[in-house]
């Protein structure tokens, strides 16, 4: 081997060792509690996940039911937000064993703000309408029907008071005058005349 064959060979092994490894080398595994606190996390991103196909299929449900649909929109709003405390307590467990930062801190950073991002999209839709289903779920709905199937019972309906009889001369001159009325209503050819004089001789105890 000539000198220039050799010296292109030392050269290629220098950086090779220099370069290091082709291959991404597999990050070392998370000491055990903060472990077991990241399958914890991992389960409730997977809850927040479902909650939000359910809330999906309440909102496309032909007869919604509003109430239900705020109580799931409470559920996955307290779902999301104990998402990074739990990220946070895994982080804090791992700096006790001398682990400062880990690819899967990253992945499920990445996945709660996902979640809180397609949660975000549909909350304000969804209260919007629950609130609007709520609105039209309480006004009363009555139909043409209903109304002609109503009957009044005539034996339930109010009698109109009855008023005392009064007695005396006022009575007797109330009752001429009527009298009187009744004879000029009935007749054309009386003239008021003959009610005045009704009324008179009445009031002077006839």
């Amino acid at each position: 081997m000539n000198r220039s064959a050799a010296a292109g060979l030392i050269a290629f092994i220098l950086l090779a060792l220099t370069a290091g490894p082709a291959w991404p080398q597999k990050a070392k595994p998370l000491p055990r509690p903060a472990r077991e606190t990241m399958r914890e996390l991992d389960q409730a991103i997977r809850s927040v996940d479902s909650s939000l196909k359910l809330l999906q299929t309440l909102r496309s449900n032909a007869n919604p039911q509003p109430d239900q649909i705020e109580r799931k929109v409470g559920e996955i709003d307290a779902k999301i937000d104990a998402l990074e405390p739990l990220l946070d307590r895994a982080k804090a467990e791992a700096a006790g064993q001398g682990v400062s930062s880990h690819p899967d801190f990253d992945a499920a950073q990445a996945k709660i703000a996902d979640a809180a991002a397609r949660f975000a999209a549909v909350k304000g839709e969804t209260l919007r309408q629950a609130a609007a289903d709520n609105l039209q779920n309480s006004r009363p709905a009555i139909s043409i029907r209903q109304v002609r199937s109503v009957r009044v019972d005539p034996r339930r309906s109010p009698s109109p008071p009855l008023r005392p009889k009064a007695s005396g001369p006022a009575s007797r001159a109330g009752t001429a005058c009527s009298q009187g009325l009744l004879v000029i209503s009935s007749s054309r050819s009386l003239s008021i005349l003959m009610l005045n004089r009704l009324c008179l001789r009445t009031f002077d105890g006839c």
